[in-house]
């Protein structure tokens, strides 16, 4: 075969061109081929060089993978954490946003009723026997006729609560409903009503006994109406304190009257207790006899002026307590006084068995005042075992203690 010739073009140096343009053996032309292979070798270069830096950037980037893994490990795991078992911050959180949602339901429930609130008017200062001012907005006119229990949050104000009792309340119920569910359900007030309803019983019957003994036969006049006088006294405190605890929840006019019709049959009880023990106590001297009974009755009669006819001593119940208890502790310092008149050989008789009565109603005062034992556990003594339960149990036992001592001391001095 002929190859093919070349010749250089003196115009070009760089460049040289065939002289014959026919293919060799039917192939590109050298010109074209060994153009062809400079630009494969520099797209092999170039792609040579795409491809190293490709496989810098994916192991750069499983590189930082691996090291990604464990912070997102830790990120879950935390988030995880949090929600099963939530940090310090987020209780915190929690109970005072709890703490501002109930103060604002309580807030909400005194509003209604409670809506014009006196600047002197503490609602935590409130106790059982407390009353609400006279400004407070008025009753519903339909009252409830259905059983249904409230929270201290829900009870109004007027209707009185108990300090650390949550549960229990009953609010403007009928006349109907008051009674048949003061005794066939059970609410913060169903021992009070029982305890007291069994004593006014105790006492009724006392009344009617009183007759039939021999010491009141053979007593005298003034010892049969001093012997009588306690369980007037007794039947007229307990009677009256059932008719409060049965009816408080009807309205605040009849709460207010009960209440006042409640406190005076404490004066009474307590007058018809020690008229007996003054009446023994002092017969070796009429005059001073005579002196204390009447001093004790004015008395007497002085606080049942303050409570029907000043408001505001009502409001307060410290005062109200404090000033009964005045009252019957004064009743001591007769007896006192019978020991310089009596020898020490009677001094049991006139001294020891009063003490018995006090202490009784001692024990019950320091339950009532204390607010033991819900004070301690709020909640678990709502309807069982509050301190005024404990209270009327005292009482019951001091009315009995008294009648069996009163009993005593008429047959040790028939002729007195």
């Amino acid at each position: 075969m002929n190859k093919p010739k070349f010749s250089i073009n003196s115009d070009s140096d760089s460049e040289w061109e065939p002289l014959v343009t026919t293919p060799w053996n039917g192939d590109i032309l050298v010109e074209e081929k060994v153009k062809s292979d400079t630009q494969n070798t520099d797209q092999a270069q170039k792609s040579g060089s795409n491809r190293k830096k490709g496989k810098n950037k994916n192991n750069k980037k499983k590189k930082t993978q691996k090291i990604a893994q464990p912070k997102q490990i830790k990120k879950q795991k935390q988030k995880q954490f949090s929600q099963s078992v939530p940090s310090r911050l987020e209780k915190k959180n929690s109970n005072q946003n709890r703490k501002k949602k109930a103060q604002s339901q309580k807030n909400l429930q005194q509003d209604n009723f409670q809506q014009k609130k006196p600047k002197d008017f503490d609602p935590s200062q409130l106790s059982e026997n407390e009353t609400a001012p006279e400004d407070l907005p008025p009753e519903p006119e339909v009252k409830a006729t259905k059983f249904s229990l409230h929270t201290i949050y829900t009870t109004p104000l007027s209707l009185g609560t108990y300090r650390y009792l949550i549960k229990g309340y009953r609010a403007y119920f009928t006349k109907k409903l008051c009674i048949t569910t003061a005794i066939l359900r059970w609410h913060n007030e169903t021992i009070n009503v029982f305890s007291h309803l069994l004593a006014s019983l105790v006492a009724l019957v006392m009344f009617f006994l009183i007759p039939f003994l021999p010491t009141y036969k053979e007593a005298r006049l003034f010892a049969k109406i001093c012997l009588s006088a306690f369980p007037v006294g007794a039947f007229h405190s307990y009677f009256a304190s059932t008719l409060f605890h049965t009816l408080k929840c009807h309205s605040f006019q009849t709460r207010s009257k009960l209440l006042k019709l409640d406190l005076t049959g404490i004066i009474v009880n307590a007058m018809g207790s020690l008229m007996t023990f003054y009446y023994y106590g002092l017969k070796d001297d009429n005059f001073f006899r005579f002196f204390h009974l009447l001093f004790y009755f004015c008395c007497a009669v002085l606080l049942m002026y303050l409570y029907y006819g000043s408001k505001k001593l009502l409001k307060f119940v410290r005062i109200r307590v404090w000033i009964l208890i005045f009252y019957c502790a004064y009743g001591i310092v007769p007896l006192i006084h019978s020991c310089f008149l009596l020898p020490r050989d009677e001094w049991f008789d006139f001294i020891w068995k009063p003490m018995g009565m006090y202490s009784f109603f001692g024990v019950g005062t320091i339950f009532y005042l204390s607010k033991i034992p819900e004070r301690f556990a709020m909640g678990r003594f709502d309807i069982v075992g509050a301190s005024h339960q404990f209270w009327h149990l005292f009482c019951l036992l001091a009315e009995i203690w008294t009648f069996y001592t009163h009993q005593m001391l008429a047959k040790q001095y028939p002729n007195v």
